[in-house]
């Protein structure tokens, strides 16, 4: 099941953007934040999905190493500035249209397996925790 064939999850899929964002307590706009650093995602990915260094950059296309990469892709995409799908690539050792097709796998995941969305609301919380609450200026 993908989201380009399931109508039903591709309605749901903005259900998640802007879900870990840091809101300023004086005024409530957005506090913009660099993204989360790859060693922490890739870090996390290793620990959840309990694969290795090089196993996440081979070229093997098992089940939990796609769900491993495709974590690493969703934190570097959704949480903070997000970086580009190149960028992304040369983190996990692979191409641009790679790296789009497991980050639209990751929303897949997200609405259809409990333990990944789980992984990913864990991460983003931790994240949440670390950074500012309020704008300089609002200070």
């Amino acid at each position: 099941m993908t989201l380009a064939w399931n109508p039903e999850l591709l309605a749901h899929r903005s259900t998640f953007c802007g879900e870990f964002e840091h809101r300023c307590l004086d005024c409530g706009r957005p506090i913009a934040r660099r993204g989360i650093l790859p060693e922490t995602a890739i870090g996390a990915a290793l620990r959840v999905f309990e694969v290795s260094l090089e196993e996440l950059r081979s070229d093997h296309r098992h089940a939990d190493l796609v769900e491993a990469r495709a974590f690493v892709v969703w934190a570097l995409r959704s949480l903070g500035r997000p970086r580009s799908y190149a960028r992304i690539g040369e983190t996990i050792g692979r191409d641009q249209s790679s790296v789009n097709h497991l980050h639209r796998k990751a929303i897949e995941l997200r609405l259809i397996n409990d333990d990944f969305d789980a992984a990913c609301r864990g991460l983003g919380q931790r994240w949440l925790e670390v950074g500012g609450t309020r704008h300089a200026r609002c200070s």
